[in-house]
């Protein structure tokens, strides 16, 4: 990558902080109770809303408590004709759920685990702030968890709206680079439509006499007389639905480049339920030729 870097995407972390960080009359010194307090706070919300997700439910219990409702006694046949419909529409919509049968238990011990490393992610990003905000911050673990004062909150949208602006730039020369690229190539790959997606799956990567062909959501690149530069000895997770606990790979950005020989496909990917420093990694690809073709 030369200008969706892993640095790039840390900073571009940077760019909202201003819209989801909230004023707190507590953020001004530090409070190794509050941080406690507010650490708990915070990852009993996170921790609610990872329960609701459908492969912790069986499903087939779920079926039973919709049946028993639809045949309590007692209510009208409207109010039954009513509830059977939504019987109906549950079974529509979980018709694959119903099919496979499978759901896993909620691991807390997991969960804890996995919102510590994020935690520690967010300290780690938000640490690259300018010194002249990282010492207006009183506790940077309270700042991570998306508090603090109204002074630092005044701050930071000045600084997110320089920096956004600055990132801005850097992306058009990324567009331009592709842009170039893809009239050499004399066709349209869409390689910036990545860059507005942000969570494309990375599915495969495979050598086929010659040709390294790159599986992402419904499509691949085919990179003729191809080469990977960087990225062959990563493992590539595939989402599974089922179990959101693993890994799955994404593309968070996509460069295009021509040298006047070759064309270079880049990739910055970050493997999610991984922490921010092993889960990022580059996918690099060059060839004489590439295409497009959907599944």
């Amino acid at each position: 990558m030369t200008i969706y870097t892993k640095e790039f995407y840390k900073l571009n972390l940077l760019t909202d902080l201003h819209e989801v960080t909230k004023i707190s009359n507590y953020a001004y010194t530090k409070d190794e109770s509050y941080y406690k307090k507010l650490y708990n706070r915070v990852s009993n919300l996170y921790e609610k809303n990872a329960r609701n997700n459908p492969c912790y439910k069986d499903v087939f219990e779920e079926l039973r408590e919709l049946e028993e409702y639809c045949n309590i006694a007692g209510i009208t046949d409207e109010e039954r004709e009513n509830r059977m419909k939504m019987l109906e529409a549950f079974k529509a919509v979980n018709k694959e759920r119903i099919e496979n049968g499978k759901f896993i238990e909620f691991d807390k011990e997991l969960f804890d685990k996995n919102f510590k490393d994020m935690q520690e992610n967010r300290i780690s990003v938000c640490s690259r702030l300018p010194e002249t905000i990282l010492e207006k911050i009183a506790d940077i673990r309270v700042f991570a968890l998306g508090y603090a004062t109204p002074e630092v909150k005044k701050l930071l949208r000045t600084y997110c709206k320089e920096l956004s602006d600055e990132l801005a730039e850097v992306k058009k020369i990324a567009y331009r680079q592709t842009v170039f690229a893809e009239m050499k190539l004399h066709k349209v790959i869409d390689v910036d439509e990545l860059n507005e997606n942000c969570d494309s799956d990375l599915l495969s990567l495979e050598n086929k006499n010659g040709d390294i062909y790159i599986g992402i959501d419904d499509f691949y690149f085919i990179v003729k007389n191809g080469e990977v530069i960087e990225g062959a000895d990563r493992k590539i997770y595939t989402f599974d639905e089922f179990d959101p606990t693993q890994p799955w790979s994404r593309i968070l950005a996509a460069e295009l480049h021509y040298d006047g020989t070759k064309f270079e496909l880049d990739f910055l990917v970050c493997d999610s339920n991984d922490n921010l420093e092993n889960g990022l990694w580059y996918l690099t690809v060059r060839g004489s030729s590439i295409e497009k073709k959907y599944q």
